[in-house]
């Protein structure tokens, strides 16, 4: 039998570990960091063995912990699970929500779609990460999460679509004006270009819908999509970018597209809500997924 004084050392170690410091362990469960050092120092006397390696400058977990720290994971998401079916049935949607989402789209359209529930729903703590670089469901540490791209082939994860990302090519209405139109891609070589990464071609569809990479005219190489998006508003030529970060612009003329059909035949990927597979949904996950469907399906806000 587990006692209380367990279950907080179990819940201290867990939160450290994650957090690889006892200082961002006591903001997260509202202690103070010699509480929660000395919950996990309790825990180790009563386990009988040493679960994390400590240093002036790092934790870091042992074997041991890093054994034991599995064990802890699955019995948390069941007592979570517990409590979830416990407040299903009373009909609440309640306790904390950990979803990771790409930054950039998920500051221009997840964030608001889950402000919006957070409204409706005060009791649902909602705990959002923006990240470009993704942790592993299946490792009990996030319980939703918005990807773009192709998904791995797992029996771990579950995933419903929301729409398609398609990029676009556009200009400010004051460079076309200035350096004219291109009608084709190989016309690209001659504008001025704005990338993002290394490439000085686009992968496009030519006259017979074939896919071929087109020489470009880079004249700004700029390592992010929202400065990429700055540039061409500024005028200083053609960015290539997600129609979903630049569907305001389109819409008010800001930004003018170029090469539809060449662009959007080469340019698909996938956008899912995904979690781990474990069975019924908690009430928190499903009122979140299917708000997000509602919001997203059959046609995505920026497709419209």
């Amino acid at each position: 039998m587990i006692s209380i004084d367990q279950l907080t050392g179990i819940r201290a170690f867990v939160e450290t570990a994650q957090a690889g410091s006892f200082t961002l362990a006591s903001e997260r469960l509202a202690l103070s960091r010699s509480a929660v050092s000395k919950a996990v120092a309790r825990l180790e006397v009563q386990l009988g063995v040493r679960l994390l390696h400590r240093s002036t400058r790092r934790l870091a977990l042992t074997e041991d912990g890093r054994a034991f720290h599995r064990h802890c994971l699955r019995a948390l998401a069941t007592l979570a699970q517990g409590e979830s079916e416990l407040r299903q049935k009373q009909g609440a949607v309640a306790g904390t929500l950990r979803i990771e989402v790409p930054v950039l789209f998920g500051r221009q359209w997840i964030a608001p779609a889950l402000l919006e529930l957070a409204r409706e729903h005060p009791a649902l703590h909602l705990d959002i990460a923006f990240l470009n670089r993704f942790g592993d469901l299946a490792g009990g540490q996030v319980d939703l999460a918005v990807r773009i791209g192709a998904l791995p082939d797992s029996p771990n994860l579950v995933a419903r679509p929301l729409g398609v990302q398609r990029t676009v090519i556009c200009a400010a209405p004051a460079y076309l004006a200035a350096r004219g139109r291109p009608a084709d891609p190989a016309e690209l070589a001659a504008h001025d270009c704005l990338v993002e990464g290394r490439d000085s071609r686009w992968l496009l569809a030519d006259a017979q819908g074939e896919l071929q990479a087109f020489a470009l005219g880079v004249r700004l190489t700029l390592r992010d999509a929202m400065a990429l998006r700055d540039a061409a508003i500024a005028g200083f030529g053609l960015a290539r970018l997600p129609r979903w970060l630049v569907a305001a612009q389109l819409a008010d003329g800001t930004l003018e597209e170029v090469l539809p059909q060449q662009a959007s035949a080469a340019s698909a990927l996938p956008i899912h809500v995904i979690w781990p597979h474990q069975g019924a949904l908690a009430a928190r996950q499903r009122v979140v997924v299917d708000h997000l469907l509602a919001r997203f399906v059959p046609l995505a806000p920026w497709e419209r």
